[in-house]
């Protein structure tokens, strides 16, 4: 049996099955031509529609930034450390929605630095210190720490980066360190030009 309902403007598409005494409920959502997976099947006839909701969003979250094909050109070339893939890089993600992204892979472990918009709530106000890693931080801080992270990752002191990827906010494609260095820098140029801005107007 199946029944359809429609989640943010999305078909999501319920599959019931039984099994002993229990029927499961397996949930697909439709995106970009694609049917989606939600995870694990419900134990019961009808999923709570905010559970379904949760699901079909952080799914959809994840398409957008092209997840599924970062793990896949990724996944053999992180040795140790694989928690940064899969899943300290799956959260982060799902909060991202689409938004542009620098991503190196070493043998040991991942980094991630997405490049937000100057106005996003990653970025406190100024003069505003939030928890940040292990400590507190403001907004210059955070932003210092994406050129950090693009520094360390292409010097020759540091492990080797086996992959460096750069997600436009459309498509993912493979790039030099060398590149991420530059990108990263014209960035922050970009994000500090548009606080300046906002400074001027208040």
């Amino acid at each position: 049996m199946a029944k359809r309902v429609i989640i943010d403007g999305h078909e999501v598409k319920l599959t019931r099955r039984r099994y002993g005494t229990t029927t499961y409920t397996w949930a697909r959502v439709q995106y970009n031509g694609e049917n989606l997976e939600l995870g694990d099947p419900w134990p019961c006839i009808t999923p709570k529609r905010a559970e379904l909701e949760q699901a079909a969003r952080r799914e959809i979250a994840l398409a957008k930034s092209h997840y599924g094909e970062l793990v896949a050109k990724c996944d053999q070339l992180v040795e140790a450390y694989r928690d940064d893939l899969l899943v300290h890089d799956r959260e982060v993600l799902i909060q991202a929605a689409g938004t542009p992204y620098l991503h190196w892979s070493r043998e040991t472990g991942t980094d991630l630095e997405v490049l937000w918009p100057h106005d996003s709530e990653a970025f406190p106000a100024p003069g505003v210190t939030v928890p940040y890693l292990f400590g507190t931080a403001d907004r210059d801080k955070i932003l210092r720490d994406k050129q950090v992270a693009a520094d360390h990752n292409h010097s020759p002191m540091s492990i080797p980066c086996r992959l460096c990827l750069y997600f436009n906010g459309r498509t993912l494609r493979e790039i030099t360190t060398e590149r991420a260095v530059e990108i990263v820098m014209d960035y922050i140029k970009s994000v500090r030009y548009q606080w300046d801005q906002e400074g001027r107007r208040s």
